[in-house]
């Protein structure tokens, strides 16, 4: 081999290796949408619940995986493309509102649960008095496991 120029790619990010095909699909759905009248260019990036976006990427991959629809977006007003670019298409948004919009966050927390202030009366370790003392087996001064 001949010598060739330098060039420093070292902890920059290897774009080369992400698969083309997968990211003309999402161009693809995303150009289509917009070229089909149904959004505006832009409009995504406004952002949106999450949980609706969530529940768009869960349509597409159960028509996807359903013995009884196409990989493909046929349905009327579908763009015929695959589900697997729609959902793909809003995975990116989902992915990309969470670093730009975390506003639109609408996830379900769960119920706060309120952490235990107990303490292990023989270790003095923080223990849930309900459980007991993971360290040294005692709850309320009763051991209750054989830590050998």
């Amino acid at each position: 081999m001949t010598d060739s120029a330098m060039h420093k790619s070292e902890g920059k990010q290897r774009v080369q290796i992400v698969p083309l095909e997968v990211l003309f699909g999402v161009a693809d759905v995303m150009d289509n949408v917009i070229k089909a009248g149904k959004y505006p260019e832009d409009d995504w990036r406004k952002g949106m619940s999450y949980k609706e976006i969530l529940g768009s990427i869960l349509r597409h991959l159960i028509k996807w995986s359903s013995p009884f629809h196409s990989d493909f977006d046929d349905d009327d007003g579908g763009t015929g493309l695959n589900h697997l670019d729609h959902a793909l298409t809003c995975l990116m948004y989902l992915r990309w509102y969470t670093i730009y919009k975390p506003d639109f966050d609408d996830r379900y927390k769960g119920e706060t649960k309120k952490r235990s202030t107990y303490t292990c009366p023989k270790c003095g370790m923080g223990a849930d008095p309900t459980v007991g003392c993971l360290r040294c087996g005692y709850i309320n001064g009763i051991r209750i496991k054989d830590n050998g």
